[in-house]
């Protein structure tokens, strides 16, 4: 009898380690709620556009996860797109990563002098000090100084997980591929030369008909190997025997999937929401601390408009407190073939909690709130044919300073199940993207094949889908 394996969600974590799991042999069925697949890293249709969920660009250091990105397609499915981003600083626009041209025009003579003194001030501190950063504030002040802390790292942090003296110093480690300000100068100075660190992209990969396309690829794989995705349900209820296997899955329908010992269920989705699901299986500790890993919602404010582009740039960032927005992306700077000659679509990207205000909003109230400022910056140009949004929930995970200790305790006490993996971006609390989901997904899927001791070796062998370095 093949051995099965369960999949709660077909994002790319989930796909990619049903992939690999059904080209063994194992009978794969993936679970998704959603009437569609992908997940955060979905591509839909609204009316004559094709958007995505915000920028996802393909880009890794990984040199098998190119490899098997690159084989998924074929030369004319998968656009190679150059890198450009910039920042909005004191009125103006800045390349991103920062040019000594840029420093000096943007910010003047007078606070490049502070941010040079601010890091002068920071080396001495720390060579005298000794102190371990903890906070991302601390770490982002030590490697950098205060002055850029303010300017820009702090503020922009803020807008996305809160307030930085409340975050952990492994978020500024995982998110700022800079070690420090001499990286930057000397990668500003040598630009042409080989990067012994890269801290940023020349250029990314991007499927031509939008990112679900990897998600589309990967489940074609699936059901080649006879596996299978079910779209538009849900699991009610976990079931487990008393030896804590799972041995019974209760889904929406009223079915009820039998599963063995040597059978596996794999989650992507929240862990909160997985252990909700659980029956048969007590832990007081796990309900208390699996709620202090806490996660920001995303709202992405579309902008349609008459005209054929807007910007030369990706996408631009926005640190400055005074703008609701952290981020905005056009579609068409990624690929031109999903919306159609004279029209383009701005992404609007508002990170925010579930009981903020804005989160409430209408559509019609966030744009009266985004319109003038995103006419100070100016990104809206020609006629506003329309505006929508899409919500979503858990979209990032809060690394605050006692977010690794909890973590920790729930995978310790879900690793007494002896057949369940949580994983992702959602399932196992990483801040991952595309490429490197799909790591977390071939590693986990290779764990399982090779029939390694769980009980002993998983959480040893998982620490490093908590060691990626995003790459912008």
């Amino acid at each position: 009898m093949n051995k099965k394996a369960i999949i709660i969600g077909a994002g790319v974590t989930g796909l990619s380690s049903g992939w690999k799991l059904a080209e063994s042999g194992y009978k794969v069925k993936v679970i998704e709620s959603n009437p569609f697949i992908g997940g955060m890293s979905t591509t839909f249709k609204y009316k004559d556009y094709f958007l995505d969920l915000g920028p996802h660009k393909i880009f890794t250091v990984l040199p098998h996860i190119n490899e098997e990105i690159r084989n998924l397609f074929e030369d004319d499915e998968l656009l190679t797109v150059k890198k450009k981003s910039k920042v909005f600083l004191n009125k103006r626009y800045l390349n991103f990563p920062l040019t000594f041209k840029d420093i000096f025009i943007g910010l003047g003579i007078g606070k490049c002098s502070q941010c040079g003194f601010g890091y002068m001030f920071s080396i001495l501190k720390n060579f005298y000090s000794r102190k371990i950063p903890i906070s991302y504030e601390e770490w982002i002040i030590g490697k950098f100084g205060r002055p850029i802390y303010n300017m820009v790292l702090g503020p922009y942090a803020k807008k996305i997980w809160g307030p930085p003296e409340q975050l952990s110093g492994e978020l500024a480690v995982n998110r700022i591929a800079a070690p420090n300000i001499i990286e930057m100068v000397k990668q500003m100075i040598f630009k042409n030369k080989r990067k012994t660190i890269i801290i940023n992209a020349d250029t990314f990969h991007y499927p031509k008909n939008g990112a679900v396309e990897i998600s589309n690829k990967m489940a074609q794989k699936i059901r080649q190997n006879h596996g299978e995705i079910t779209v538009g349900t849900t699991i009610r209820e976990i079931i487990f025997d008393d030896d804590l296997n799972i041995n019974k899955l209760s889904y929406d329908n009223g079915q009820i999937e039998e599963m063995n010992t040597h059978d596996v269920l794999i989650s992507t989705i929240p862990l909160a929401n997985l252990i909700n699901l659980f029956s048969g299986f007590s832990s007081e500790s796990i309900h208390s601390t699996v709620n202090e890993l806490r996660s920001r919602n995303l709202i992405l404010f579309y902008v349609a408009l008459d005209t054929d582009r807007i910007m030369e740039d990706n996408w631009l960032f926005f640190p400055e407190a005074k703008y609701r927005f952290n981020r905005i992306f056009e579609q068409k700077a990624f690929s031109p073939f999903m919306i159609s000659r004279g029209r383009t679509v701005l992404c609007v990207e508002i990170t925010c909690d579930t009981d903020d205000p804005i989160w409430q909003s209408s559509d019609d109230e966030i744009y009266s709130l985004l319109e003038p400022q995103l006419r100070e910056v100016n990104v809206i140009k020609g006629n506003v044919l329309e505006t929508f949004t899409k919500r979503l929930t858990n979209a990032y995970p809060i690394y605050d300073i006692h977010y690794k200790d909890n973590l920790k305790l729930v995978l310790k006490e879900l690793n007494r199940i002896h057949n369940i993996f949580s994983i992702g971006r959602q399932g196992g609390f990483s801040y991952t993207g595309m490429a490197d989901s799909m790591d977390i997904g071939f590693s986990t899927a290779e764990f399982i094949i090779t029939n390694r001791n769980k009980s002993q070796e998983w959480l040893e062998y998982c620490e490093k889908f908590y060691n990626y370095v995003v790459i912008d």
